[in-house]
This record gives structure tokens, C-alpha cells and sequence, in this order.
């Protein structure tokens, strides 16, 4: 048999917080807050913090390498916006040749992301062996240097693009020793697709 109950034992399903005039100024804030445009959590710098490295955004091919054991045989990276234009982003590839011995040459894919700070620009590199290297970033007329701090432990990095035309950069990574001076580790051209 059913169960039927009787108006005095109903419970009302409106919790009594939600009184007739409290529900409707409820429903009423709710509507005005929604009403609100979205703003963001953070205005962007004024002016454009990417305007010294805006020669490099779009996607490059370097040179081919020389194809000796070890060396760079092909290489690619692209320089984007992202985030609505709060970050720049660069996705670089290189192939090698392989050593003497090695069926296949060795493969380095790498990812850094450029975003403002107070004093200019800082990027972050990361790579498919596990490096990460903090950089501050310098922009000069056709010059963008990407340097780490002296005060980091072990090796400072330096990686340096240089306009050679309006479709050419010259790349060149440098590395020093702790205490020591930066040396050439690689370089080469590359050009816009």
C-alpha cells in the first residue's frame, strides 16, 4: 500500500532562509553580479613589453648543418604570442647527426616562455633532457640577448638573436664556467619560412 500524506505533515521544499522577501533580493544581487563585466586579474604593462622581440615571432628554419658526427643536421623554432598577448612562446627542434658508432643521431626538442617583468622581460627554458635555465632578456634594435644570473649556481648561458635581414637571424649560445668567461658553444643562421 502507498503511503499518502497529509497537508499538515508536507515539508515545504523552500528552506526558510529563503523567505519571500529574501529569495527575491537573493535573486536579485545574483543578477546584478553576473551583470558585471569580466575584468582581468592583472592589467597588462602598458605598452608592448614584446616590442624588442617582435622580430622573431613566426616560424624559422636553420641552415644546414655541415652533417659531421655529433653536429646539427636540421633545425626549426617558432616564436608566438600567447595567453591574448601576456606571453611570447618559442617550441625549438634540432636533429644530429650520429656519432661514429650510433645508428641515429640525437634529437633536442625545447620549449621557453617569455613574459613581462619589472625589469623588462624574463624567460623560462625548459628541455627534453630535464635543463631548465631562468634568463632575463635585453632588446636592443635587432638584438634580443637572453642571459642567466651570475648569482645562480654552476654554468651561466647566454643565447643571443641577431637580425642579419629582414628574414635572417643569427643564433649564437654561449656558456660559461662558474667565475669563468662565456665561450661559443654553437651558432648558425637561420630564415624565416
Amino acid at each position: 500500500m502507498e503511503a499518502v500524506e497529509s497537508p499538515a505533515t508536507a515539508v515545504d521544499p523552500a528552506p526558510a532562509l529563503l523567505a519571500p522577501g529574501l529569495f527575491m533580493k537573493l535573486a536579485v544581487s545574483l543578477l546584478c553580479l553576473l551583470a558585471l563585466p569580466s575584468l582581468p586579474l592583472a592589467a597588462p604593462p602598458a605598452g608592448d613589453p614584446f616590442a624588442g622581440v617582435r622580430f622573431l615571432l613566426g616560424d624559422w628554419v636553420a641552415s644546414r648543418g655541415s652533417g659531421k658526427p655529433g653536429e646539427q643536421t636540421a633545425g626549426s623554432f617558432s616564436f608566438s604570442l600567447g595567453l591574448d598577448g601576456h606571453v611570447a612562446v618559442r617550441h625549438a627542434r634540432a636533429k644530429f647527426a650520429p656519432r661514429p658508432g650510433a645508428k641515429q643521431g640525437a634529437k633536442h626538442e625545447d620549449l621557453m616562455v617569455l613574459s613581462p617583468a619589472p625589469s623588462g622581460l624574463r624567460a623560462t627554458y625548459w628541455d627534453d633532457e630535464g635543463h631548465v635555465i631562468e634568463y632575463g632578456v635585453r632588446a636592443e634594435p635587432g638584438r634580443a640577448i637572453f642571459e642567466s644570473s651570475e648569482a645562480a649556481p654552476g654554468p651561466r648561458f647566454k643565447l643571443v638573436y641577431e637580425q642579419r635581414g629582414g628574414d635572417v637571424v643569427e643564433v649564437t649560445f654561449f656558456i660559461a664556467p662558474p667565475g669563468g668567461d662565456y665561450q661559443k658553444y654553437l651558432g648558425g643562421l637561420a630564415h624565416r619560412k
